[in-house]
């Protein structure tokens, strides 16, 4: 196809924060390669340090300054850009977008927003507009009150009854919501109430906290055609923001009729709203009822874009990029390792991916750890397997602190304080739930006490059992292969048996590396993304005799945050050009080291010492780079001869005052 646009600037996110890392960094990188392929000139404005992407495009096509309007407009005048987008932008970008449209500055330089109806784009970031469309046209939203002070905010609860569910409109900062359930709570509160709008006003609704809390990422073209790309199912009901539950996709609770329902009004949204590209959706779903209503509309990138891509294969950022263009579903072209059919086919799994959230409060003990609606994670991490089990039970692992693949216990708690630990869920939610079923509460109790589908106890109390059993066959080859079947490491093993890993790794003879694509197997595919199970066949093998394998950051955390992401993701870039095959170990989804098109091959695994050697086996890289503060991995590592290790250096920090990867590496290797 012919396309019409010459020039495209993308408005970026800035620095990266809570509810934000890497995530809109990765899906910008693809773009612009799609986009230089198709002889379009990009243009970015952002100003975050650690962004690949600044360091990837020409430099006379960066522009390096904070994301406002003012320097947005002179890009704009001094480029002659002919379109402008904020789908890798998010909330930010998006409103300075708003601001450009409403002041006509796009109108006056003829500049086009793409990924978005200009007639609609005010409807963003106003929940009450926004409402009264979907309103318009039938979509379910909750009843909603305008208030623009205490008194008006006292008579509508009169008319409703607690608890309540308050927003401010206009926000000052990242849109939260806050729940009360009495008089005395909205009182204490009431002046932070109102100073976090800029009007003054808030938005007031019966809060329907203990609904299912459901996620949609869908695609729109510019002929209307939709897809839903994957649903997203939240553990914790609404109540806990969803940044800081755990999240299983796809879902696994709902009836098809209630899937049926979430995609209709998805695709609907989408046609009301002008939507073109992608679009993440929130619910919140009775699941006695069937009542539904709509939460949230994204139409950007974010975690939950990410999480669907990462977790079924399909390539939404290589696919969007081309639908900001004007292309129809039907003209999209994909790499060739994807099969033909893959762009217009709703992706299919045949494997459960679970996302769990990575908490600040080691590095902040101080700080309020209970969950609730404003988000209080950091990132987050996927577990990838056959089962829900395997799955969670890799992510959780994934989610330690410790690199020795050993679970965190609980066993100290009182009655009375694991009791309040369920009913007001913290950082340790997981593990707490965990402590309970140990202690023999029932599924009806847990459910009773947390509002969480009896189903996800029923997964727990599977590992809980196994656990038991594992314990009590040390050895046995069928506790060996359900251990490995649930998701346990062999550093669990080797923790509960007391036997060297060495010893334990000699009777596993049947892991095989099976491939993360978007047609469950229909269709023959060849994505370089993997996960171990442990069946018959293996789809994984040695992708070349000059292979360098890079073990990523996994967990972010409060200090090297989205640097060391950075980092990991330069390095892979001067490898390949160096003639490296590149494979990448990591488990963030987030993580811009983990976009396709950043490394040959990837594998979505717990970064511990069993999974770093099953990789080593099976790809025999020439050189292993592991970061300098992974002190546990690099002793262990370092005692296997014909491992070759490069030790990183720790320090990120060195990557803003000098370090250039392109001459470190040639010192390497000399």
């Amino acid at each position: 196809m012919e396309n019409k646009l010459k020039k495209i600037l993308i408005v970026g996110a800035g620095p990266s924060g809570i509810g934000q890392e890497c995530e809109l960094d990765s899906a910008a990188f693809q773009a612009l390669h799609v986009w230089k392929r198709l002889g379009i000139e990009t243009f970015l404005l952002d100003n975050n340090p650690y962004s690949v992407i600044l360091q990837e495009m020409n430099a006379d096509h960066v522009y390096i300054k904070p994301v406002n309007t003012d320097n947005a407009k002179h890009v704009i005048e001094s480029e002659h850009v002919d379109a402008i987008t904020s789908v890798f932008g998010g909330v930010n970008a998006l409103k300075v977008i708003q601001r450009l449209n409403k002041n006509g500055i796009l109108e006056e330089n003829n500049v086009d927003i793409i990924g978005l109806n200009k007639d609609n784009i005010d409807l963003f970031n106003n929940e009450n507009r926004l409402n009264q469309r979907l309103k318009e046209y039938g979509i379910p939203t909750p009843d909603y009150y305008i208030v623009s002070n205490f008194d008006e905010l006292r008579n509508v609860i009169d008319k409703i009854s607690f608890p309540i569910s308050v927003r401010p409109l206009d926000p000052k900062t990242r849109q939260q919501r806050s729940i009360f359930q009495n008089m005395e709570q909205v009182t204490n509160e009431a002046d932070n109430i109102f100073d976090e709008s800029k009007s003054g006003k808030c938005l007031i609704e019966r809060e329907i906290v203990g609904y299912k809390e459901i996620g949609t990422v869908s695609l729109r073209d510019t002929m209307g055609t939709k897809m839903m790309i994957s649903s997203l199912e939240d553990m914790n009901p609404v109540g806990v923001n969803s940044n800081d539950s755990v999240v299983f996709t796809p879902s696994q609770t709902l009836s098809d009729t209630q899937i049926q329902m979430i995609r209709s009004i998805s695709f609907e949204i989408m046609d009301v709203l002008g939507i073109k590209g992608v679009c993440h959706v929130q619910f919140a779903l009775n699941a006695e009822t069937d009542d539904c209503f709509v939460l949230k509309v994204n139409p950007s990138f974010n975690m939950s874009t990410t999480l669907a891509a990462r977790s079924t294969g399909y390539p939404v950022a290589l696919v969007t990029s081309q639908l900001l263009l004007n292309y129809p579903i039907m003209k999209v072209k994909l790499p060739e390792r994807f099969h033909k059919f893959t762009s217009i086919l709703q992706p299919i799994s045949d494997h459960i991916t679970v996302k769990i959230p990575i908490w600040p409060f080691e590095q902040l003990p101080e700080a309020d750890a209970r969950l609730g609606t404003k988000t209080k994670s950091i990132g987050s991490v996927i577990g990838v397997g056959r089962s829900c089990e395997a799955a969670l039970l890799k992510g959780i692992r994934s989610s330690q602190s410790s690199p020795k693949d050993v679970l965190p216990s609980y066993s100290e708690l009182s009655e009375d304080e694991l009791i309040s630990q369920l009913i007001h869920p913290t950082d340790i939610q997981l593990p707490i739930l965990f402590e309970a079923l140990s202690r023999h509460y029932t599924v009806e109790d847990l459910h009773e006490l947390t509002k969480i589908d009896r189903f996800f106890f029923i997964v727990m109390a599977n590992i809980d059992q196994s656990r038991s059993y594992i314990l009590q066959h040390q050895n046995d080859p069928k506790a060996f292969r359900l251990a490995h079947e649930m998701g346990f490491g062999d550093g669990m093993l080797s923790s509960i048996w007391h036997i060297n890993i060495d010893k334990l790794r000699r009777k596993d003879s049947y892991k095989t590396y099976k491939m993360i694509e978007p047609t469950a197997g229909e269709f023959p595919e060849q994505i370089n993304s993997f996960y171990a199970s442990y069946e018959i066949d293996n789809e994984s093998n040695q992708i070349g005799n000059k292979t360098a394998l890079v073990i990523g950051k996994g967990r972010n955390k409060i200090g090297p945050n989205v640097a060391s992401d950075f980092y990991t993701s330069e390095l892979l870039i001067q490898l390949k050009k160096i003639g490296f095959n590149t494979v990448i170990l990591n488990n963030n989804p987030n993580s811009a080291s983990l976009a396709p098109m950043m490394s040959d091959k990837q594998y979505i695994e717990p970064i511990q010492l069993g999974e770093i050697l099953d990789v080593i086996q099976t790809e025999k890289p020439k050189y292993v780079f592991l970061p300098g503060n992974r002190h546990f991995l690099i002793r262990e590592l370092s005692k296997y001869a014909e491992i070759n290790l490069v030790i990183l250096p720790p320090n990120q920090k060195k990557t803003q005052s000098g370090m250039d990867l392109t001459l470190i590496l040639p010192l390497i290797f000399w």
